[in-house]
């Protein structure tokens, strides 16, 4: 079984299947016989990075809320938001990043 996550690698085991045993606590020896489902991590999930550079920072920002974005950014402009403009982001927009990454955003 496999299944994403953000803070362990790729390949690596995050946990046991605990639908696979009922002993809370069991030691897993190699060659027992009793089954055993690891999970495996594929790492974080990739997004694609909304293209907002031209947008108004209101539309912006939902934009990239809305794929599950952490935004670092100068929050002044919350205020004026329907006036001001995205600029740039970091990564770029077209550009793919982990759910939940920080996306940097200069607006002008």
């Amino acid at each position: 079984k496999t299944e994403y996550s953000p803070t362990v690698l790729s390949g690596d085991v995050i946990a046991i299947d605990p639908q696979t045993t009922n002993n809370v606590g069991r030691v897993f020896r190699v060659g027992d016989a009793q089954p055993v489902l690891l999970i495996i991590s594929k790492g974080p999930q990739m997004v694609k990075v909304p293209n907002v550079v031209g947008m108004t920072w209101s539309s912006a920002k939902q934009a990239l809320l809305n794929v599950g974005f952490t935004l670092n950014y100068n929050h002044n402009f919350d205020s004026v938001a329907l006036f001001v403009r995205v600029q740039s982001t970091n990564p770029t927009g077209g550009s793919m990043a982990a759910l939940h990454s920080t996306i940097t955003v200069a607006i002008s």
